[in-house]
C-alpha cells in the first residue's frame, strides 16, 4: 500500500502541469476551429449575425470613416436610433477602434472570437483563486466558456461580450474585498469600475442584470466568511458608481428608446415568454431527442445541455462529499445559487421570476431563460472542483470512490430516450440523434469511472471528450457551415429589380416571424424594420396606405401560393419632403445625412413642412436660424410648422440624453481614476512631519 501510494504521489506530480497543459492545448484548439472563417476570408452571417449584426455595423463603420455621427440611422424604420439599441457598443472603445481601423470583416470577426478568450482567462483565474486549483480553474474555464449558452449564444455577440466580464468583475471583487495590500484594494476597484462601465457600454442590459446580481451575492458571501470592513464594502460602492457612470452614454441613450419602443406598452405575459419550461431538464441526459434540441421555440435561448462529462463529474462529486475538504462552503454556495438561477430561468414555471418584474427598468426584459447562463456558470465551477478532487483521489482513496450513483445517470439518459420516443412521436428527432445522447452519457461515465479508479489517460480523454462534446453541440446548431465572404454576401441580399437605394418595406411573413436586414447591406432603405427595441409606431405597417405614406416604393411579400419571397411595385408614393397646407409651395432637399436634413422651402401661406423620416423627441430643427418644435406629422413623420415665404430649414438629430450622458461617462471616469489615485497614495503620504526635530548634524 505504501508503495502504491507512493507511485499515485508520482503520477499526480507529474499530471498536474501536463494535465493543465493538455487542457490549454484543447481549449486553444477549439478557440482556432471558432476562428478558422477568419483564416480562410469569410464571416459569420447565421441568424441574426447576417440579419441584424453585420448590416448596423457595417453603417457604424461607414460613419466612423466618413468622420459623421452614427447615432441615427436612416435605412432602419424609416430612422432609427441605433445607437441606443443595446445591441451595437457604438461608444465602447474597443468597438471604436475595431471598426475605425481595419475592414469590416475582420472587424466584425474579431468581435465576435475575443470574447472566448478574455471569457477563459478571466474564469480561470476566478476558479483558481477561489479553489486554490490550477486544474480546477482551466477545466471550469474551459466547460464555461464552450458550454451551450455562450455556442448557441454566439449569434448575439454583445451577450457574449457581457457575459465575458463576468468571472473578471467577480475576481475583482474578491481582491477589492480580501486583500490585505491597500495598493492592491486600489487596483481591484479600479477594475471594478472599468469592467461595469465596459459592460454597460457594450449595451445588451439583461445580461448586465445576471452580472450585477451574482456579484451581489458572491460579495454576501464572501462577507460571511471574510468578515472584512464595512469601508471596504463603501470603497466598492464607489467604484461600482464610477462604473455606472462611465457607462451612462449608453444605458441614458437606452432608456431613451425604450421609452419611444412598444415595449412600454406591453404586459407582463410578454416579459414571462420563454420561460424554460421544466421537462427541458431532459436536456441533461438525452440533448438530442427532440427535433429542435429543447421542448419549446428557441433552441437557442432554451439550450440547456451541460455536457456529459460535466454532469457525471458533478453526479460523482456528490456522492463523494466527504471529500469536499475546504472546497465545501463553495461547492454548497454554487448549488444553492444554481438552484436559484434555474428558477429564475424558469420563469412562470419557477416563481421566483415574478420579482423581478416587480423592478424596474429590470421588469422590462424578456426572455427568462437566459438565466441559464448563471446555471451553466455554477455547473462549470462544480465540474472543475469535480475533477481536481478526481484528479488527487487516486492518491488514497481509490478504493472507497463512491461511484454508485452513475449507473443511474445512465439509466436515466436510456429511460428518456425511450419514453420520449414512445410519449412523444411528433416532436422526437431521428433514431440516430435520440440515442446520441445515451451513448455520450454512457462514454462519459465509464470515463470518470477509470479516472476514478487511477486511470491517468482517462483524465486526458476526459479533457478532450468534454471539448468535442461541448462544441459540437453549440457551434452545430447555431453557426457551423453558415458563413460566407462578405462581398458574396452582399451581392445575394435582397434588393428590388434596378433599385437598389430603393424605399422599401418588409412586412412580417407571419406572426412573429420577421424578415431580416440583409437587404440594407445593398443600400436600401425600410419603413419598417428587424430589431430588439422596436420603436412604438401610430400607423399600421401591414397596410399599403400606410406604405405609400411612408414613401416606400417596393413591397418584399410573399408570392400568390408558392411561399417564396417577391418584390413588388408600389404606385403614388409620397416624395421625400413636401409641404402640407394651401398655396405654392417648393421643396429642395440639399443635405440628406444620417442625423441632418437641410432644406430650403418656399411657400405662399402658412403650412406643415414633412419628411418621410421618423419621428424622435431627440430631433431639433431651426427654421432661418431660428429654434422651431419639430413635431411628429401624419402619425410616425418628422416636420414642423411654416409661415409664409422662403426658409431655410435645418433638422439635426441631437439626444439630450447623449449630451448628458457623455458628461456623465467623462465624470465617471474622472472620479474612478482619482479615487483610485487617493486609495493608492493617500493624500498627504509624502508631507514632511514637522513635529520631528531636525538631526543637529
Amino acid at each position: 500500500m505504501a508503495l502504491n501510494s507512493e507511485i499515485f504521489l508520482h503520477c499526480k506530480r507529474l499530471s498536474s502541469p501536463r494535465l493543465s497543459a493538455w487542457i490549454l492545448l484543447v481549449a486553444g484548439a477549439a478557440m482556432i476551429w471558432l476562428a478558422m472563417p477568419t483564416l480562410l476570408g469569410k464571416i459569420y452571417v447565421a441568424d441574426d449575425l447576417g440579419e441584424f449584426h453585420l448590416p448596423i455595423r457595417s453603417f457604424y463603420a461607414k460613419q466612423l470613416a466618413a468622420r459623421e455621427p452614427f447615432e441615427w440611422m436612416p435605412q432602419l424604420y424609416a430612422g432609427f436610433y441605433i445607437g441606443a439599441e443595446g445591441q451595437l457598443g457604438a461608444y465602447h472603445p474597443f468597438h471604436w477602434i475595431l471598426y475605425r481601423s481595419m475592414p469590416l470583416d475582420i472587424a466584425f470577426n474579431l468581435e465576435l472570437l475575443t470574447s472566448y478568450p478574455f471569457l477563459f482567462w478571466g474564469t480561470c483565474l476566478l476558479l483558481r483563486r477561489l479553489t486554490g486549483s490550477r486544474t480546477a480553474g482551466l477545466y471550469g474555464a474551459l466547460v464555461f466558456t464552450f458550454s451551450s449558452f455562450m455556442l448557441l449564444h454566439f449569434i448575439h455577440p454583445n451577450a457574449i461580450a457581457v457575459i465575458a466580464h463576468l468571472p473578471w468583475i467577480l475576481l475583482a471583487l474578491d481582491r477589492a474585498a480580501g486583500s490585505d495590500s491597500r495598493r492592491r484594494r486600489a487596483l481591484a476597484e479600479m477594475c471594478i469600475g472599468l469592467l461595469i462601465g465596459s459592460q454597460l457600454l457594450l449595451g445588451y442590459p439583461q445580461c448586465v442584470w445576471f452580472t450585477a446580481l451574482t456579484a451581489c451575492l458572491f460579495l454576501a458571501w464572501r462577507y460571511l466568511q471574510l468578515r472584512y470592513s464595512l469601508k471596504r464594502i463603501a470603497a466598492i460602492a464607489v467604484a461600482v458608481a464610477s462604473g455606472v457612470a462611465i457607462g451612462a452614454v449608453q444605458w441614458a441613450a437606452t432608456l431613451h428608446l425604450l421609452a419611444n419602443s412598444v415595449r412600454k406598452t406591453l404586459d407582463a405575459a410578454f416579459f414571462n415568454e420563454g420561460s424554460l419550461h421544466p421537462s427541458n431538464l431532459v436536456q441533461l441526459v438525452a440533448p438530442y431527442l427532440f427535433k429542435t434540441r429543447v421542448m419549446g421555440q428557441n433552441t437557442h435561448e432554451l439550450g440547456l445541455y451541460i455536457g456529459a462529462v460535466p454532469l457525471a463529474l458533478c453526479v460523482w462529486l456528490l456522492c463523494n462529499r466527504n471529500s469536499w475538504g475546504r472546497h465545501r462552503k463553495l461547492i454548497r454556495a454554487l448549488i444553492i445559487f444554481g438552484i436559484l438561477s434555474l428558477l429564475l430561468a424558469a420563469g412562470e414555471y419557477g416563481g421566483l421570476y415574478r420579482l423581478q418584474l416587480l423592478i424596474p427598468p429590470v421588469n422590462r426584459l424578456r426572455f427568462p431563460c437566459r438565466a441559464i447562463v448563471l446555471v451553466q456558470f455554477c455547473t462549470a465551477a462544480i465540474a472543475g472542483v469535480a475533477l481536481s478532487v478526481l484528479k488527487t483521489y487516486a492518491k488514497n482513496h481509490a478504493a472507497r470512490a463512491n461511484c454508485a450513483a452513475l449507473p443511474l445517470v445512465i439509466v436515466a439518459a436510456v429511460s428518456c430516450a425511450a419514453i420520449g420516443s414512445i410519449i412523444l412521436p411528433d416532436y422526437v428527432s431521428t433514431p440516430p440523434l435520440i440515442w446520441l445522447g445515451p451513448a455520450l452519457v454512457i462514454l462519459a461515465v465509464v470515463i470518470v469511472k477509470c479516472a476514478a479508479r487511477g486511470s491517468q489517460i482517462a483524465l486526458y480523454i476526459l479533457v478532450l471528450f468534454t471539448a468535442v462534446d461541448l462544441t459540437a453541440y453549440g457551434v452545430s446548431y447555431s453557426v457551423w457551415g453558415k458563413t460566407a465572404r462578405l462581398a458574396d454576401f452582399i451581392r445575394e441580399a435582397p434588393r428590388p429589380p434596378g433599385q437598389a437605394s430603393a424605399r422599401v418595406v418588409a412586412p412580417p411573413i407571419k406572426e412573429g416571424i420577421y424578415i431580416g436586414n440583409s437587404m440594407l447591406l445593398a443600400g436600401v432603405t425600410r419603413v419598417d424594420g428587424y430589431a430588439g427595441l422596436k420603436p412604438f409606431r401610430q400607423l399600421d405597417y401591414s397596410q399599403e396606405s400606410t406604405w405609400r405614406l411612408a414613401g416606400a416604393q417596393w413591397a418584399y411579400l410573399p408570392g400568390n401560393g408558392t411561399g417564396s419571397l417577391k418584390w413588388n411595385s408600389i404606385s403614388s408614393t409620397a416624395p421625400r419632403a413636401g409641404l402640407i397646407g394651401l398655396g405654392n409651395a417648393r421643396v429642395e432637399i440639399i443635405t440628406d445625412k444620417p442625423g441632418r436634413i437641410d432644406l430650403v422651402v418656399y411657400n405662399s401661406a402658412s403650412g406643415v413642412l414633412f419628411i418621410t423620416e421618423s419621428y424622435d423627441p431627440a430631433w431639433r430643427v431651426t427654421v432661418d436660424g431660428w429654434q422651431a418644435d419639430a413635431s411628429r406629422i401624419q402619425g410616425d413623420f418628422l416636420g414642423c410648422a411654416l409661415s409664409p415665404g422662403y426658409h431655410y430649414v435645418q433638422f439635426e438629430f441631437k439626444p439630450r440624453c447623449k449630451e448628458w450622458g457623455g458628461r456623465i461617462s467623462l465624470c465617471g471616469l474622472g472620479l474612478l481614476l482619482m479615487f483610485c489615485a487617493l486609495r493608492i497614495r493617500p493624500v498627504g503620504a509624502n508631507r514632511i512631519n514637522t513635529n520631528t526635530p531636525r538631526n543637529p548634524a
